[in-house]
C-alpha cells in the first residue's frame, strides 16, 4: 500500500466495518484487520488488535462494543485531521511594527466578514450574527452557569466559581434573571461548616494556606438539591485569583443593588455580607505576594504571580467601592460591621470594614510590587511565559510608576507583545510555555499537557499509531485530572508532549482583545477631556487599535463553523463538533501521515471565552463608533 489515498481508503473501510452492527469474524475480517494493524498500528506499543501468542486478530476483544466505538472515534479523528486544514481560512494581519502574522478562521461565514475592513457597521453585523447563532449562549443549573455546553469528560461538568466570575459581565447583560440565584448558590456553598473552618483556619494562621488547608475552588453540583459540594478529590487548595475574582463580582453586584434594597436585611443579605467579609479577610491575611498555584495547574509557586496579586487588588477596589456605597445605607453598614466583629471574637483580626484605609494601604503596597515586577509573571520562574499576563493587562490597572498614562500604556503593551511573541499561535494561544519545576526534589521540564496531542483518542503520540491500551492512560488522566501536584501524575501527564502540540486556547485571545480595547479607551478618554491627542498619543492610539483589531479577529476566528460543503466537522475525539461555538481549545491530532493538525477541542463551548469575546466586542464597537464620529484615524 502506498500513498495517502490508499491509506484513507483502508481507514474508511475499517471505520465502516467497526461501526456496523455486524459481528466481526476471522473469516470475513481477519485479513483486513491484519492489514490495518500493519499500516495503522503503533510501532512503539502492541496495538492490541493481534494476539501476541497466536499472531491472529483478537476477534473476541474487537467485538466488544466499547472497543469498536473507541476505534471508530479514533480513526474518524485521524481522518478529520487530514482534511480539516483545507476547511479553514488563513488570514493575515500586519502589526504596527510591520510584522506580518497569520491566523486561522474556522467558520466560512465569519471569514467573509473578517476579510473586509472592520468599520463599526460591518462589525455590528458580525456581532449580531454571532449572537443570533448562539455564540454568546450560556446554560445554567440552579443559577450556576455550565462551564461548557458539551463536556468531553466528566471532569468538565464540575462548577468553578472562577469561570462563573469570568462570565458575569455577560450574565449581567443577557441573563440577569440568573445573576442572583447563581451568586446565592455559590455564596451558600462557602458558608458550609467545612468551608467556614477553612476560612477561619487560614485567617487565623496564614501559614496553613501553604499546608493546603484553604477553601475550595472546585465544586460538584448535587443535581437533586441544586447545592454545590466541595470536590473532595481536588487536593490542592492554594488558589488565589479564583477567590479574588469571585469576591470582585460579588462585591460589585451587591454595591449595584444596594440603592434598591429596603431599609432592612433578610437571610439572603446575611449570606452575601458574610461571604464578602470572610473572603476579604482571607485574601488580606495572605498578604500582597503569597504562594499560589496560578490559574492553570495545581502546582504551588512559592514566589507568586503578577496576575494573582493584581486580581486581589481589583477585588479590594470593588470592596472599597462597596463600603463607600454601604455607608449611605446605615442598616446594611451595621450588618457588615456586626459580621466582622463576630469574626474578630473568634480570631484576632484587623477591622477592615471599620477601617477601610487598611485595605487601601494594602492595595497601594501591592500595586507598587506589581509595577516593579510587571513583566516577571511567575517570579522565580523567569523562563515561564504565561497567558495570565493578558488577564493582568485586561484588568485596566494603572501600571505606571509616576502616574504617566504614556508609561502605563507602554507597560501594558510590553506585556501584550511578550504574550504575542511567545504564546500566540494560528488557532489560539498556549496557556503557558515549557518551564522548569522541581517536585519532591526531582527536576522536571513541564509543558502544558492538558488537552495535548491525541489526548482523547487511542493513538501513540510518537508515530500516530493506534494501540488499545491507551484507554488506560486516558482513564488514569481523567480520574486524576484534579491533583497534578502529585509527582507521579505530573510526570505521566507530561510524557510524550511538547509545546508544539499544546492545546491552543481562544480565551487568552479574547482577554487580549479586551486588554487592547481598554488601552484604546484610555486614549479616547484623554481625547474627550482634552479635545485632541498629541502626536505620540495618536501613534499609541494607532498601535493599540491595531492590536485590538487583530485579537478581535482572532477571537472570532476561533469560533467553529461548518465545512465548506455544509457538513459538520469532527472534534478532536472523533465526535461531531457544535458549529458557532467557542471550544475550550483547539487540540492536536495525528493525521494519516502521523503529523499533528489542530481540530476543535472536545469541550465546547467554553462559557468563559464566550463571555470575554462578548465583552471585547462591546468595547471594540464603542471604540470604533467614537473614532469614526471624531475622525481620529
Amino acid at each position: 500500500m502506498t500513498g495517502p489515498d490508499k491509506k484513507e481508503e483502508l481507514l474508511l473501510k475499517i471505520i465502516g466495518v467497526f461501526s456496523s452492527e455486524r459481528p466481526l469474524t476471522m473469516k470475513q475480517d481477519g485479513n483486513l484487520i491484519r492489514l490495518f494493524d500493519k499500516h495503522f498500528g503503533s510501532k512503539n506499543y502492541p496495538s492490541g488488535l493481534i494476539k501476541a501468542e497466536t499472531s491472529r486478530p483478537d476477534i473476541r476483544l474487537l467485538n466488544r462494543p466499547e472497543i469498536r466505538k473507541s476505534i471508530v472515534k479514533t480513526l474518524s479523528a485521524v481522518r478529520e485531521a487530514s482534511r480539516y486544514p483545507t476547511q479553514t481560512t488563513t488570514l493575515c494581519h500586519t502589526r504596527s511594527d510591520g510584522e506580518k502574522v497569520s491566523f486561522k478562521v474556522n467558520n466560512p461565514e465569519i471569514a467573509g466578514f473578517l476579510q473586509r475592513k472592520l468599520d463599526s457597521a460591518t462589525f455590528q453585523k458580525l456581532f449580531d450574527l454571532a449572537a443570533d447563532k448562539g455564540v454568546f449562549d450560556l446554560q445554567f443549573e440552579f443559577g450556576v452557569p455550565c462551564v461548557t455546553l458539551c463536556a468531553g469528560s466528566r471532569h468538565m461538568t464540575r462548577k468553578w466559581p472562577r469561570d462563573h466570575a469570568g462570565m458575569m459581565p455577560l450574565i449581567e447583560k443577557r441573563y440577569s434573571n440568573q445573576l442572583w440565584p447563581g451568586l446565592k448558590n455559590v455564596a451558600r456553598s462557602y458558608l458550609s461548616p467545612l468551608e467556614l473552618r477553612a476560612f477561619e483556619t487560614v485567617i487565623a494562621s496564614p501559614k496553613t494556606f501553604k499546608q493546603n488547608k484553604g477553601i475550595a475552588h472546585v465544586f460538584w453540583l448535587n443535581a437533586k438539591s441544586g447545592t454545590l459540594v466541595r470536590d473532595k478529590d481536588w487536593e490542592i487548595k492554594q488558589r488565589i485569583e479564583s477567590h479574588a475574582e469571585y469576591l470582585n463580582v460579588l462585591a460589585d453586584a451587591y454595591r449595584k443593588i444596594l440603592p434598591s434594597r429596603p431599609a432592612r436585611s433578610d437571610r439572603e443579605d446575611s449570606v452575601f455580607i458574610k461571604n464578602i467579609v470572610y473572603f476579604t479577610h482571607y485574601l488580606y491575611a495572605l498578604g500582597i505576594n503569597p504562594q499560589t498555584c496560578g490559574p492553570w495547574e495545581e502546582i504551588p509557586f512559592a514566589k507568586g504571580s503578577n496576575w494573582d496579586s493584581a486580581s486581589v487588588v481589583c477585588a479590594f477596589d470593588k470592596v472599597l467601592q462597596l463600603l463607600a456605597e454601604v455607608k449611605n445605607h446605615p442598616f446594611y453598614y451595621k450588618n457588615f460591621i456586626k459580621t466582622e466583629k463576630k469574626l474578630s471574637q473568634k480570631i484576632n483580626i484587623p477591622l477592615l470594614f471599620a477601617a477601610p484605609e487598611l485595605l487601601d494601604k494594602f492595595n497601594r503596597k501591592s500595586l507598587s510590587f506589581i509595577r516593579k515586577h510587571y513583566l516577571d509573571e511567575f517570579r522565580g520562574h523567569t523562563a515561564r511565559v504565561d497567558s495570565s499576563s493578558v488577564m493582568l493587562s485586561a484588568s485596566g490597572l494603572d501600571l505606571s510608576s509616576n502616574g504617566s498614562q504614556t508609561q502605563d500604556i507602554g507597560r501594558h503593551l510590553q506585556i501584550l507583545k511578550h504574550f504575542q511573541k511567545h504564546l500566540v499561535k494560528e488557532f489560539g494561544a498556549l496557556r503557558y510555555n515549557s518551564f522548569d519545576i522541581t517536585l519532591n526534589k526531582e527536576h522536571i521540564r513541564s509543558c502544558d499537557s492538558y488537552l495535548n496531542l491525541n489526548s482523547d483518542i487511542l493513538l501513540d503520540n510518537a508515530d500516530g499509531g493506534l494501540y488499545l491500551d491507551k484507554k488506560k492512560r486516558i482513564k488514569f488522566l481523567e480520574e486524576n485530572n484534579a491533583d497534578t501536584s502529585s509527582l507521579q501524575i505530573f510526570k505521566e501527564r507530561n510524557r510524550g508532549f511538547c509545546d508544539a502540540t499544546s492545546a491552543q486556547w481562544g480565551l487568552p485571545l479574547s482577554y487580549a482583545a479586551v486588554a487592547y480595547g481598554k488601552l484604546v479607551q484610555k486614549l479616547l478618554h484623554r481625547h474627550r477631556k482634552q479635545g485632541c491627542l498629541s502626536s505620540p498619543e495618536q501613534q499609541l492610539l494607532k498601535e493599540c487599535l491595531n492590536g485590538e483589531e487583530e485579537f478581535i479577529k482572532r477571537s472570532y476566528g476561533n469560533i467553529t463553523g461548518l465545512r465548506t460543503d455544509g457538513s459538520i466537522p469532527l472534534k478532536a475525539n472523533g465526535t461531531p463538533s457544535l458549529p458557532w461555538r467557542k471550544p475550550e481549545a483547539y487540540q492536536a491530532v495525528s493525521n494519516l501521515e502521523g503529523k499533528p493538525e489542530f481540530l476543535p477541542g472536545v469541550n465546547s463551548h467554553l462559557g468563559w471565552d464566550a463571555a470575554k469575546c462578548w465583552e471585547a466586542s462591546e468595547i471594540y464597537l464603542e471604540n470604533l463608533r467614537y473614532i469614526e464620529e471624531k475622525g481620529l484615524l
